[in-house]
């Protein structure tokens, strides 16, 4: 769990900080838990070999909407 911490603001936008209330180290260098999406991406990053190749952004499309 986390705690709210700090608010930092630059220009109109306001970001606030989470202040970790564990000592829990995660994988990869995260200061937090990755999510499926990010651990997928670090997958494919390590083994490019096993992206699909496409020629034309036409046939990605067709490939995603099939």
């Amino acid at each position: 769990m986390e705690t709210m911490g700090t608010v930092k603001t630059k220009g109109n936008k306001a970001v606030r900080l989470l202040q970790p209330t564990s000592k829990t180290k995660c994988a990869f260098g995260f200061s937090h838990v990755p999510n499926a999406a990010t651990l997928e991406a670090l997958e494919e990053a390590e083994h490019p070999e096993k992206l699909k190749r496409y020629n034309s952004v036409a046939e990605m499309l067709a490939d995603i909407l099939k």
